[in-house]
């Protein structure tokens, strides 16, 4: 797993991103995307002029862990859902099931952790999913799988628990609109919702 700390880098030195364009020549687009981590690469040119303007070397510019994990979902099922309901009583009512593989690759060793997940919507000022996670392995998986985790850079372990709010959030809302889950789809649609990733 590989991330560029671009953005925190620019924070510390209170530099803006159109001042970083400026003073460089790199264009606002490319900053932006990389200060986001959503640029696939960057160039080697573009590198040594960052490094130089802000007085950085590579190494402060990118966080590393020699890991990759990513996340997969399988089996979704939604209980408690009625037809004849009300829209307000089904997204109150259903519960979601699933089944959630986190895979590690160590380039050496590859292997899961199995979750059995269970979301519930939960009504406050926002409105958010919650999923709560039981662990199936062996318990030498679990601590292998915790341990890895857990000794992640935070920018990295942050980010593996982003992508398995994306992961859930696509999948539900695929599912939704496969299964004609109006209420859900139109939850999902509304920017004030999240999915919270409760694990171990």
């Amino acid at each position: 797993m590989i991330r560029n700390n671009l953005k925190v880098i620019l924070a510390e030195n209170n530099v803006r991103i159109s001042k970083l364009a400026n003073d460089t020549g790199i264009a606002r687009s490319t900053i932006t995307a990389l200060s986001e981590n959503r640029s696939k690469g960057i160039q080697l040119d573009t590198m040594n002029t960052l490094c130089k303007y802000l007085q950085v070397t590579p190494s402060d510019l990118f966080v590393y862990a020699p890991i990759d994990i990513t996340p997969s979902v399988f089996d979704m099922r939604v209980i408690g859902y009625k037809k004849e309901a009300t829209q307000d009583y089904n997204i109150k009512a259903m519960e979601i099931h699933c089944t959630l593989f986190l895979n590690f690759d160590t380039g050496i060793e590859k292997f899961s952790e199995e979750f059995n997940a269970t979301g519930k919507y939960i009504n406050n000022d926002y409105g958010k999913i919650i999923f709560n996670f039981t662990a199936i392995d062996d318990t030498a998986t679990q601590l292998k799988a915790k341990s890895i985790i857990d000794n992640l850079p935070t920018t990295l372990r942050n980010d593996v628990y982003q992508a398995i709010r994306e992961t859930l959030s696509h999948e539900l809302d695929t599912f939704s609109k496969e299964n004609e889950l109006i209420e859900w789809a139109q939850l999902l649609d509304l920017p004030t919702v999240n999915i919270e990733f409760l694990p171990w």
